[in-house]
C-alpha cells in the first residue's frame, strides 16, 4: 500500500487525552505520543498541513501560520515519492486485527484524475483495524470517553461546592436504542445511523443517570443534558465531500443550510444548561423548535429509562474498568 499523505483528525482524541494527563495523579498513566508513521530512514517527513482554525473564509493553522486550506479537519503528512516506494511504515495506535483493507489507488494530484475520478474513493489507500478493547468509534469517542473522563474527575466534581456537569447529546437521540449489553459495540449488525442514534441516546441516558447517582449520593453536584438542533457548520458540508453517513448526508446538509442554527445559536442550549442559576440537575435544555431556536427547558420522557440506565451503567465500567458512583467515589 502506498500513501504519500496520511490524513488524521486528532481534534476529539488530542482534547480527551490531554484532559485526562492533566487531571491525573503523577505516575497514575504512563502517558507518551509518537507520530503516526515511521520517518525514521525518511529524507522527507513533515507535516503538510494542520486543520484550519479560522472560522472565517479565510485559513490558519494552531499557530496562525499558512499552514493549511479552508475548512480543512485533519493533519497532512507529506514524505518524498522516492522514501513512498522504499515503503514509509504507518503505525497503528494500539495493536489489533486488520479488519478491512483499501488498496491499489494511485499516486498523483487529484486535479490530473478529476473529483467524479476517485468518488467513494476520496480517502485514498486505507487500512481499518480493530484494537483490543473492541470500542465502536462512535460509542467510544461520544459516551465511553465522557464516562472515563467523568470518572477520572469525580473526587474534584464531588469535592466542589455544586459542580454541574452537562452531558451534550443530540436530536438523534430520537432514533437511537438503548444499549444490548451482549454486543454494546454492533459487532455483525453495524450502521452508521444506528451506531449515532445509539451513541446519542447513551448520552442522554448518561445525563439523566448521573444526576440519579448524585441525588442517591447526597450530593450538591447536578447534571443536565443539552442539545444543540442542527447547526449550521463544516460538519454536514464535510460529510458529504468524504461520502460519509449515506444517503441522508446530502438531506442534512441542506436542511443545515437553510434553516440550521449558527454555530454561535447552537452553543446556546449547552450554554444555559451550564450557567443558568435557575437550571437544576436532571433537566434537559435544547432549541425550542427542535433544529432551531431560542434555548428553552424540554420535557423529559422516561418510560423504560430506568432499565437503559441500568445498563449503560453495566456495560461503560465494564468497557472502560472505570466506575462512576458518587456515593463510594469520595
Amino acid at each position: 500500500m502506498q500513501l504519500s499523505m496520511i490524513r488524521l483528525d486528532f481534534a476529539r482524541l488530542m482534547t480527551f487525552l490531554l484532559m485526562a494527563f492533566i487531571v491525573l495523579p503523577t505516575g497514575a498513566w504512563a502517558f507518551s505520543m509518537e507520530l503516526p508513521l515511521d520517518c525514521s530512514r525518511s529524507t522527507l517527513c513533515v507535516v503538510q498541513n494542520y486543520s484550519d482554525h479560522d472560522s472565517s473564509e479565510k485559513y490558519a493553522d494552531y499557530t496562525c501560520g499558512p499552514l493549511s486550506y479552508d475548512k480543512h479537519t485533519g493533519t497532512d503528512f507529506r514524505v518524498s515519492y522516492g522514501d513512498m516506494e522504499q515503503g514509509v511504515p504507518v503505525l497503528a495506535a494500539a495493536d489489533g486485527t486488520v479488519r478491512a483493507v483499501r488498496d491499489g489507488e494511485p499516486e498523483g494530484e487529484i486535479f490530473l484524475r478529476g473529483k467524479a475520478g476517485i468518488k467513494g474513493r476520496e480517502a485514498g489507500n486505507a487500512v481499518v483495524v480493530t484494537h483490543a478493547d473492541g470500542f465502536e468509534t462512535q460509542l467510544g469517542v461520544d459516551h465511553l470517553g465522557h464516562w472515563a473522563l467523568t470518572g477520572l474527575l469525580l473526587p474534584a466534581l464531588l469535592a466542589a461546592p455544586a459542580a454541574r456537569v452537562v452531558t451534550v447529546t443530540s436530536f438523534a437521540l430520537l432514533m437511537g436504542r438503548r444499549l444490548d449489553p451482549g454486543n454494546p459495540h454492533l459487532s455483525g449488525r453495524y450502521d452508521p445511523w444506528r451506531a449515532y442514534g445509539q451513541a446519542k441516546l447513551a448520552n442522554y441516558h448518561f445525563g439523566l443517570g448521573l444526576q440519579d447517582a448524585f441525588a442517591r449520593a447526597g450530593v450538591a453536584a447536578s447534571s443536565l443534558v443539552a442539545h444543540p438542533g442542527l447547526a449550521h457548520t463544516d460538519l454536514q458540508t464535510t460529510t458529504v465531500r468524504l461520502g460519509g453517513a449515506g444517503g441522508q448526508a446530502r438531506l442534512w446538509a441542506s436542511l443545515a443550510r437553510r434553516i440550521g442554527a449558527s454555530a454561535a445559536e447552537a452553543a446556546m442550549p449547552q450554554l444555559r444548561a451550564a450557567t443558568d442559576p435557575a437550571a437544576a440537575g436532571g433537566e434537559f435544555y435544547g432549541p425550542r423548535y427542535l433544529l432551531s431556536g431560542p434555548p428553552v427547558r424540554l420535557r423529559i420522557r422516561r418510560p423504560g429509562d430506568t432499565e437503559a440506565i441500568r445498563i449503560l451503567w453495566e456495560v461503560s465500567e465494564r468497557e472502560t474498568g472505570i466506575a462512576v458512583q458518587p456515593s463510594t467515589s469520595v
